[in-house]
């Protein structure tokens, strides 16, 4: 992960993006950054992508294992939504 973790909360704030994940909206940090530096790595494959994406997330964000599938496939759909732009 080459970012820097943010110095404090009021900079890691400005970094929060809100995602519905499984019918609540959760803000998900870094997730822009996130989504950059897995995009620079090239994989084609869906489930290789969600796996370092997931892999990310969860650096900066707890994610219980019970909702870590539904996190994977959100994660994914705003990964291929910013990639298309």
């Amino acid at each position: 992960m080459s970012e820097i973790k943010p110095c404090c909360a009021a900079s890691l704030a400005r970094k929060v993006k809100k995602l519905n994940i499984g019918g609540t909206l959760i803000g998900i940090s870094m997730l822009d950054s996130i989504i950059e530096e897995v995009s620079k790595m090239d994989i084609n494959d869906q489930n290789e992508i969600k796996h370092e994406l997931i892999k990310r997330v969860k650096v900066y964000n707890y994610v219980t294992s019970s909702a870590e599938k539904d996190y994977a496939d959100t994660v994914f759909e705003e990964y291929e939504r910013q990639i298309s732009e």
